[in-house]
């Protein structure tokens, strides 16, 4: 949450300072959000956002938006993957699905290939859907997940990691405030 606060104040000046207890009262309206979600819905409102600073509501908002064309994407993906299916007595092939999103082409998978194709357009988009955001939902859920032991962590992920702590260090320092 500390560093949401710190590239908030970056782009709105009238942001919050990273105070103790502005950072516990973000962690209890946004800590159930998986951290990369509300990073893109922060990125997405320095960029579209008015001269306020947002509220958590905001990025909550922003969130499922970018979570909800994510998941429109997936589904014209998969469309156009079931353009290319071909049925055969014993079995089928779609070259499509290796054009896809990886997350997209599992959703796919799971609801069934065939089936999609032979589904009501009207029901099976949002089922679709549905199977879509959990895939994501897990998938960013997983990368928040610590490392297996033994395993080392990435060098590159410590740098930016360290970076990312100085820079907070020395916002604060020159904010007279301690993190």
């Amino acid at each position: 949450m500390v560093i949401l606060l710190g590239y908030m104040s970056e782009v709105w000046t009238n942001a919050r300072e990273a105070s103790v207890r502005t950072v516990d009262t973000w962690t209890d309206l946004l800590g159930d959000m998986p951290f990369p979600a509300a990073q893109r819905a922060v990125r997405k409102l320095a960029m579209t956002w008015g001269p306020f600073a947002p509220i958590p509501a905001d990025i909550r908002r922003a969130a499922r938006e970018i979570r909800d064309s994510l998941a429109i994407e997936a589904h014209d993906q998969a469309i156009q993957a079931i353009g290319t299916l071909i049925v055969f007595s014993d079995g089928w092939r779609c070259p499509g699905l290796k054009e896809m999103h990886p997350l997209a082409r599992k959703a796919l998978e799971l609801f069934g290939v065939v089936d999609f194709s032979n589904a009501n357009p009207q029901f099976a988009r949002p089922q679709f859907m549905k199977i879509y955001e959990q895939l994501a939902k897990r998938a960013e859920e997983e990368a928040l997940l610590p490392l297996p032991a033994g395993q080392p962590a990435l060098v590159e992920n410590v740098e930016r990691a360290n970076e990312a702590k100085a820079m907070l260090e020395a916002l604060a320092e020159a904010k007279g405030m301690r993190i």
